[in-house]
């Protein structure tokens, strides 16, 4: 008779002798913390509390790199039980062990198990720390405060530069500014202003940039307010007067925005009324729209209502996010537009909105996509947001995910490198969280990327690779009262 048996069997026995309670024999095992709940690289001998329900004496313990059954470089010397509640494990953690959030599994004699996500992680030896510099970017003449959106391989970044309007940049180490397009400067009422920011940059030699640019027009006496807001593209010479274009906008006159172009500057993507993102792509010198369809990604007994195309790579894959009609939460995901192919990216246990933000061009048949996840219904004030890094197979959509310990991965390199932002947990006397600047690199770990000399805060926006394999990142750093977009250049 097998283990198994023999447990069934005794447990039979005692609940007909009325000597356990029905629950007891069948209780749920849950693993709900660890303490401590990160280790460096090369750590040995560590004890980690493991907590939860329904241990016993015979409980074996696994880490697993999240989502996965790799045990990633931790191994467990032993587990000492302690009561129904607690577990003591002593672990080793190997001077390569992947750089990741893991799963802490355990598993009873009686082959009841239970397992606790992302509890613990490992993080980079101490030392080990690349060199990178940092400069503030400026804001154009008579402004105060700048925010980098896009950066390209030459280092080359965009955003917008504010004071009492909002205009669109390019910086080559000198702020430029970037007109609005003739539509805006001739529209009427000339006393409404428009504000102007630059999203993306595609690389050279021939750089061309995508944004947006909008305002609010509103009827005198307090009268209806009416948003008007197009996608605009900028190409030629982006330092002295280039062509500021608006993007067809086809059956959507009024609406949306361009949020991304590929490496190449063939494609752009970005948003409008009534679809779950738009595409624009270049073909015989016009730039021809098409929209990518709600209907790509499937959705059993309900209906997605709108969307936004982020960011798209030299192969036409775009990453972006859908929202449900019936409860208004959003979904990111990945779209083919060579073949309409639409997928939702998978979504970690726990967390119940994503975002698609950055894709990289496909290698080895894979593409990287970094983005966002929430636990929250609500994102706005939602704590708890984590990067994640998906890894997906193109020929056949199958995927896998990476949460890493940052509040969102807005930038992914092509070695799966992430940039995202940390935010600190408010204490007692704190009502708001820190924002920090941070870049996750495979071989190395989690960076943190100093905000400029005298503020207290950063956050990333974009990243780039450069031909010398220098990691480009852009972003911004934050006062309480001013702040200014700033590139990090990481050797």
């Amino acid at each position: 008779m097998n283990a198994w048996k023999k447990v069934v069997f005794a447990c039979i026995a005692l609940l007909a002798l009325g000597l356990i309670p029905v629950g007891a024999a069948l209780a749920q095992v849950r693993v709900t913390a660890a303490n401590p709940a990160s280790a460096q690289q090369g750590t040995i001998a560590l004890d980690v509390v493991v907590s939860g329900n329904g241990f016993d004496p015979s409980a074996k313990v696994s880490y697993f790199v999240s989502g996965t059954t790799n045990p990633g470089g931790i191994t467990v010397r032993r587990v000492a039980y302690r009561n129904s509640k607690e577990l003591v494990t002593t672990i080793d953690v190997d001077d390569a062990a992947v750089l990741a959030y893991y799963d802490i599994q355990v598993t009873l004699q009686s082959g009841r198990k239970g397992k606790g996500t992302t509890l613990f992680s490992v993080t980079r030896k101490s030392g080990s720390v690349d060199s990178y510099v940092a400069e503030s970017l400026g804001t154009l003449p008579g402004d105060q405060h700048s925010e980098g959106w896009g950066i390209n391989s030459s280092g080359r970044a965009v955003g917008r530069s504010s004071g009492a309007e909002t205009k669109a940049f390019y910086w080559d180490g000198t702020m430029h500014q970037l007109p609005m397009s003739t539509e805006a400067r001739t529209a009427p009422p000339a006393e409404t202003s428009w504000d102007v920011e630059a999203r993306a940059i595609s690389n050279g030699p021939d750089e061309i940039v995508v944004g947006r640019e909008e305002r609010t027009v509103c009827e005198a006496n307090n009268g209806p307010c009416a948003p008007e807001r197009h996608p605009i593209i900028w190409r030629g010479n982006l330092t002295q007067g280039p062509s500021a274009i608006r993007l067809s906008t086809g059956a959507h006159p009024g609406t949306g925005g361009a949020e991304g172009i590929n490496p190449s500057g063939t494609i752009a993507v970005g948003h409008l009324t009534g679809a779950a993102g738009a595409v624009w792509k270049q073909e015989s010198g016009s730039w021809n729209l098409t929209d990518i369809p709600l209907t790509a990604f499937p959705c059993n007994l309900c209906k997605y209502d709108s969307g936004v195309a982020i960011d798209v790579n030299d192969e036409g894959l775009v990453v972006g996010l859908v929202s449900r009609q019936d409860n208004y939460l959003q979904y990111g995901y990945l779209y083919d537009t060579r073949n309409g192919a639409g997928m939702l990216l998978p979504m970690p246990p726990g967390y119940l909105q994503s975002n698609g933000r950055a894709i990289v061009n496909v290698a080895g048949g894979k593409v990287y996509v970094s983005g966002v996840v929430w636990p929250c219904e609500n994102i706005s004030g939602c704590r708890g947001s984590r990067a994640v890094r998906w890894t997906v197979d193109v020929g056949t959509f199958g995927s896998s995910f990476e949460l890493l310990d940052m509040g969102g991965g807005f930038g992914v390199s092509e070695q799966g490198d992430v940039v995202g932002t940390r935010f600190s947990t408010p204490g007692k006397r704190k009502s708001t969280s820190t924002a920090s600047a941070f870049l996750w690199r495979i071989s190395v770990g989690y960076i943190p990327l100093e905000p400029l000399r005298g503020d207290p805060e950063s956050k990333t926006s974009g990243l780039s690779v450069g031909e010398d394999g220098a990691l480009y990142v852009v972003g911004y750093s934050m006062s309480s009262t001013t702040w200014s977009a700033v590139r990090w250049i990481v050797r």
